[in-house]
């Protein structure tokens, strides 16, 4: 926290840990049939499924989350299985519905019902 997490947001940076480091390290400390769970741009879901197969990380749910209803898919939820069989399961997830309220995946996730 503070003002210095706000000017450089680490978290959302690779210059320390790319995707590979990431999966490399996951799969060092998971045990066979551990998970492990990532929040990601859609555009990197080729690149992270790619990484996690090299480590034995099976994909295994796909969230996909949009701000509005019928808008973009803003960002990913990922769930990977070390030593998972093949298969994913995909769902969706709106934010806001068409008249802008938030919707029962937004309340869950923040704890507001």
């Amino acid at each position: 926290g503070g003002p210095a997490s706000r000017s450089n947001p680490l978290a959302r940076r690779e210059d320390c840990c790319c995707p590979a480091d990431l999966f490399s390290a996951a799969s060092k400390f998971l045990k066979f049939g551990g998970d492990l769970f990532l929040v990601h741009k859609p555009e990197r879901l080729a690149e992270l499924i790619a990484c996690g197969a090299k480590e034995n990380l099976e994909a295994k749910r796909l969230q996909l989350v949009r701000h509005k209803q019928h808008g973009d898919i803003s960002l990913i939820l990922l769930q990977f299985r070390k030593g998972g069989k093949p298969g994913l399961k995909i769902e969706e997830a709106s934010l806001f519905d068409t008249d802008n309220h938030p919707t029962d995946f937004y309340r869950s996730v923040y704890h507001l019902n």
